[in-house]
């Protein structure tokens, strides 16, 4: 079987300028080759301010 690499990525949030991180959702080989280079998955904070303090959806700046 082969293995189907899924990168994390990092980034800065377009709302609030805080550290974000990618972390693909976890999937089958057959989906993971589907999608490509845009897997299924959800972005985050790093600093735990950054979603108690000022709740938002983790969107990377462009």
């Amino acid at each position: 079987m082969t293995a189907i690499k899924r990168f994390q990525k990092t980034g800065t949030c377009a709302t609030c300028s805080g550290a974000i991180h990618f972390y693909p959702a976890p999937v089958t080989d057959e989906q993971a080759v589907a999608e490509g280079d845009n897997p299924s998955g959800q972005w985050t904070h790093l600093d735990t301010a950054d979603w108690i303090d000022d709740p938002h959806d983790a969107r990377p700046a462009s």
